[in-house]
């Protein structure tokens, strides 16, 4: 596999959390599975269904708290797909736990991760001078970001309440913090505030704005939505697409610049993932590829343009998929190993992926001949840790995750994994009594990760933070 590099005066980037819920209680309280809900503990027996990517808890007596700390057994639960609070209420994918919306269709929020060309080191300037930890932003229930560099700045998205009651929807924002997170611009909304919940706002950068996507309540079901972006991270008025059909259930951004295309990647619960390209101006370029099943996680990152095909992760008997610049399915590569929340990085001429089992942190290369041999790692033994994303770095790559407990704290972790596998780390990045989770990664030169410290519950303000390993 070849890899190509197109300079352009803004950087390419792409950004992308976490989610759970019970199906052992009809009527979810918004507390956390295994058993902090107000019904009895998550048994975790295998779903019968079609799982989804772990939507959220969000039926109307839902209190609006995020699901945190303990993760339960991380195989499905048994109840269908999406939970909307009532009889039929469950979820699947599930291993910790997810923020809620509070509302009768709100589901997780997250946001895609990673630059698309930070495979072998970005075509522009490079960042510098990042150190510590700082914090971004405050705002109700505030959570799930993603980063990104553009070659003067780190871009950042995420998603928060536009206030403090259960009636306040969660919308998507956007904004912008200088090379140490010190001075910021924004952020602003970026999804209509309509009184619907937007949620999993995921974006990347192309030669003349951003392109976002997003999936949103305001029909009859949950759709997904890709709009655009100015250079200055201004919403496009009338850019707005709706791009699919049914319920969607994750979406992923990427932007190629060899042929000026996003690649949005999403499913409908009950088909297969799709992969629409869409030209910078806004256009759809058909017939959009169908790559298989198996679902999209809403973390990390599982869609990147590698410098000449589109690559995404999926399933929980994992798969990467790849895809030419024109739509042409090439290739599907079982990895023989099963989780869920996978993520993807290219480096070094083969991918890194990244995933959660049983509470644990597994990583694993590709190469062109498929998985190698032996590189599997367990990068973190758990019990409570996951919520991986990975970005390349030239010859290595960067991983974060979050180790969480039955209470507080949880903390984030980061470690190095070089192209012929060797670890460095783990290292522990944050050490406070406070609640520190959904982190994503970036690396522009160095690496920057951002993440959420906070309840997450109704009402509560938490932070979006910038910490530098």
């Amino acid at each position: 596999m070849s890899l190509r590099f197109v300079r352009f005066p803004l950087a390419l980037l792409l950004i992308s959390g976490l989610g759970c819920s019970d199906g052992d209680n009809p009527v979810d309280s918004g507390g956390l599975d295994g058993g902090a809900d107000s019904g009895a503990a998550d048994t975790g027996a295998s779903d019968a269904g079609d799982p989804d990517s772990g939507a959220l808890d969000s039926g109307s007596s839902d209190t609006g708290v995020m699901d945190t700390g303990v993760m339960d057994s991380e195989v499905t639960d048994a109840d269908p797909p999406l939970d909307g609070g009532d009889a039929t209420a469950g979820d699947a994918m599930v291993d910790d736990a997810a923020m809620d919306a509070g509302d009768a269709t709100a589901g997780d929020a997250t946001m895609d991760a990673g630059d698309s060309t930070t495979d072998a080191g970005p075509p522009w300037a490079p960042c510098s001078g990042g150190t510590g930890d700082v914090l971004l932003h405050t705002g109700y229930q505030a959570g799930l970001p993603r980063v990104a560099w553009t070659g003067t700045e780190y871009a950042f998205a995420h998603f928060e309440r536009t206030g403090a009651t259960s009636s306040d929807p969660t919308e998507s924002y956007f904004g912008f913090a200088d090379a140490t997170g010190g001075t910021t611009t924004g952020p602003d909304a970026v999804t209509p505030l309509d009184g619907e919940a937007s949620i999993w706002v995921r974006f990347a950068r192309s030669d003349v704005g951003y392109g976002v996507t997003y999936l949103d309540d305001r029909g009859a079901v949950r759709a997904a939505y890709f709009a655009r972006l100015d250079a200055a991270g201004a919403l496009i008025a009338g850019s707005e697409l709706q791009i699919s059909t049914g319920t969607a259930r994750g979406i992923a951004i990427t932007y190629n610049p060899v042929d000026r295309h996003y690649g949005v990647a999403w499913q409908v619960t009950g088909s297969d993932i799709e992969l629409q390209r869409i030209t910078a101006e806004g256009a759809l370029v058909t017939p959009a590829t169908t790559v298989g099943g198996g679902g999209v996680a809403y973390t990390g990152t599982p869609l990147i343009w590698t410098g000449d095909r589109y690559a995404i992760v999926h399933g929980s008997s994992l798969v990467v998929s790849e895809v030419q610049g024109d739509g042409t399915l090439v290739r599907t590569e079982a990895l023989g190993v099963t989780g869920t929340r996978p993520a993807l990085a290219y480096a070094g001429g083969q991918y890194g992926v990244v995933w959660q089992n049983g509470g644990e942190v597994h990583f694993l290369r590709v190469d062109a001949s498929g998985p190698v041999s032996g590189s599997d790692r367990i990068l973190d033994a758990g019990p409570n840790s996951g919520e991986a994303d990975i970005v390349g770095a030239g010859t290595e790559f960067g991983v974060t995750w979050q180790k969480g407990s039955a209470g507080v704290p949880n903390d984030v972790w980061f470690s190095r994994v070089s192209a012929a596998g060797a670890v460095t780390g783990p290292a522990q990045l944050t050490t406070t009594s406070a609640r520190d989770w959904w982190p994503s990664i970036t690396w522009c030169g160095q690496y920057a990760i951002v993440y959420h410290r906070g309840p997450g519950s109704l009402g509560s303000l938490d932070e979006i933070r910038l910490v530098f390993p």
